[in-house]
């Protein structure tokens, strides 16, 4: 109820989920990379002099899987995003009201 009440407080809270999230996403950029795409064609070919037609059907899939196994400026990105979450921990108060 306070969260909805007071403004302040609300926008207190969305400062340090905020900063909390650059965490997540630089840790998202360590992950595995799936990609993966489908396709389906299908043909219809009819012969002049013959009589009759051909239609054909052609399916394709693909994935793909990245990972990263070093690179130094997304570790260093991920070491200062903890960082910052960990400050945005313990500087969070509630504001005062009077």
């Amino acid at each position: 109820m306070a969260r909805n009440g007071d403004p302040q407080l609300a926008i207190a809270e969305s400062n340090t989920l905020y900063d909390k999230e650059g965490e997540v996403q630089a840790r998202a950029a360590l992950l595995p990379q799936v990609s993966g795409d489908a396709s389906l064609r299908k043909d219809r070919t009819e012969y002049d002099g013959i009589s009759g037609s051909f239609t054909g059907t052609s399916r394709s899939y693909g994935l793909s899987a990245s990972q990263t196994l070093f690179n130094w400026s997304q570790f260093s990105s991920l070491r200062a995003q903890r960082a910052l979450s960990s400050a945005a921990d313990a500087t969070w108060t509630p504001p005062t009201t009077t």
